[in-house]
């Protein structure tokens, strides 16, 4: 199957979501990455990491952030969202 080009986005309900707004703009940039990561998985709407599938433990790494940026970031996501 063909790469997807492109998939729904709702910028009204991004900016009203009360939870997400409650976050960092580093924990909502993470979300949006999960987000195209997941686009861009196989299956589709899965996060994998070196083909692997990802649960609740995020490489920090992979993201290339701060250790303890990201952490708080997921922490936010986690309370939040």
């Amino acid at each position: 199957m063909t790469k997807r080009p492109a998939f729904q986005f709702y910028p009204g309900d991004w900016l009203r979501d009360t939870g997400l707004r409650s976050c960092s703009a580093a924990a909502r940039g993470l979300w949006m990455d999960i987000l195209c990561f997941m686009h861009e998985g196989s299956p589709y709407g899965y996060l994998k990491l070196n083909r692997r599938f990802v649960g609740s433990e995020l490489k920090e790494s992979y993201f290339k952030q701060a250790c303890q940026n990201l952490k708080n970031a997921k922490a936010q996501l986690d309370l939040f969202a």
